[in-house]
């Protein structure tokens, strides 16, 4: 589902940067109009992109990973999910987790500054 695949993308990041204080991670948008559109495309290999609603509780183990990230929709959709839930498993970390999705940037902490749409 949806949720193992953020469960498992969160016990990677924290891997990752287990010797880290801090962790800033930034997901990308892209325009429709844009060069990574038309990479999309392509890699679809003539196949359609797969849109699906972005729950807990959808099940995504036969769809490629390729092919749901290749619908702009769920792509969005899909990286607003794992912002949230980023800093949701990193509620009461000790660490400062921010992150930016979507045009807005979330922390788990203070920040100092406000409204920051980096």
């Amino acid at each position: 589902t949806v949720k193992d695949f953020s469960e498992c993308f969160n016990t990677r990041l924290m891997s990752l940067t287990r010797d880290c204080d801090e962790i800033i991670l930034v997901f990308d948008t892209y325009k429709a109009d844009s060069l990574k559109s038309t990479t999309r495309e392509k890699r679809r290999q003539g196949e359609g992109p797969a849109q699906c609603k972005i729950r807990d509780d959808s099940n995504i183990k036969h769809i490629p990973m390729s092919r749901l990230l290749s619908h702009d929709k769920t792509n969005a959709e899909l990286t607003e999910y794992l912002a949230t839930k980023t800093l949701e498993y990193n509620q009461g970390s000790s660490k400062l987790v921010i992150v930016s999705a979507a045009g807005r940037a979330m922390s788990n902490g203070e920040l100092l500054f406000e409204d920051n749409n980096h």
